[in-house]
């Protein structure tokens, strides 16, 4: 048996509830995040 490597993603699914409060105009949302880091491919759901 030979050694598995990890596959990259083909993409990154994710949930967002589309709040927009202060708190998130300060800190921003994780999705904002993830988009902003990552060079896969991302789709967010609402």
């Amino acid at each position: 048996m030979g050694v598995r490597h990890a596959a990259e993603p083909l993409a990154i699914v994710m949930g967002s509830h589309g709040r927009r409060n202060l708190a998130n105009l300060v800190m921003g949302s994780v999705a904002t995040k993830v988009l902003a880091t990552t060079q896969t491919p991302v789709l967010l759901v609402r």
